[in-house]
């Protein structure tokens, strides 16, 4: 077994920490609707940067960004179909409020086992990922049950830790349909 010292230790566990925060922000920024700001917030910006979901994969800053852009205008355009489909319900609300009505995709994140390499430069992470994605559609509400994976590699710049790659995964999808008496 390899000896370290305390301060070592420490570094390590405060990176760990640091690598953690860095996760649950990101994904309070998907539960938030704040997918625009998802690349500067939480990306590094080399150009080998990589997002890989059951989609498909975006490689270097450019590609991610325009992924996150895309969700940010899917919800954009979702929003204005509810504020127009509830009129009632969203009249008194401004359009910051309105950003994001009457969707929810919420998958928060266990059983997390993060490594950092022994240069302190770089590090790997895997969380499962289980979750709800609730909508309106023109078949009524409905909520559909995830179980997946986020797998990370981070690098650390600037004395900042950053997403380098992201593969967000091994979805299972359960469809539910909400009736009057809940899901059916």
């Amino acid at each position: 077994m390899k000896t370290i010292t305390a301060a070592a230790l420490a570094d390590l566990c405060e990176a760990r920490r640091e690598i953690q925060n860095l996760v649950g922000r990101y994904s309070f920024d998907v539960l938030l609707k704040e997918e625009a700001c998802i690349p500067e917030r939480h990306w590094s910006r080399r150009e080998d940067n990589c997002l890989g979901i059951n989609e498909g994969y975006y490689i270097g800053p450019a590609e991610i960004s325009r992924y996150y852009e895309a969700c940010h205008e899917r919800t954009r355009v979702f929003s204005e179909a509810v504020a127009k489909a509830f009129p009632e319900e969203t009249e008194k609300q401004s359009d910051k409020e309105k950003f994001g009505v009457g969707t929810m995709d919420y998958k928060p994140l266990d059983t997390g086992v993060i490594e950092i390499a022994e240069d302190g430069q770089t590090a790997k992470g895997i969380w499962y990922c289980r979750g709800t994605e609730q909508c309106l559609s023109d078949r009524g509400f409905y909520a559909n049950w995830t179980w997946g994976y986020l797998a990370a590699d981070f690098v650390l710049e600037e004395d900042e830790w950053k997403i380098w790659h992201l593969n967000i995964g091994g979805y299972y999808v359960k469809e539910n349909r909400m009736g009057s008496f809940g899901y059916l």
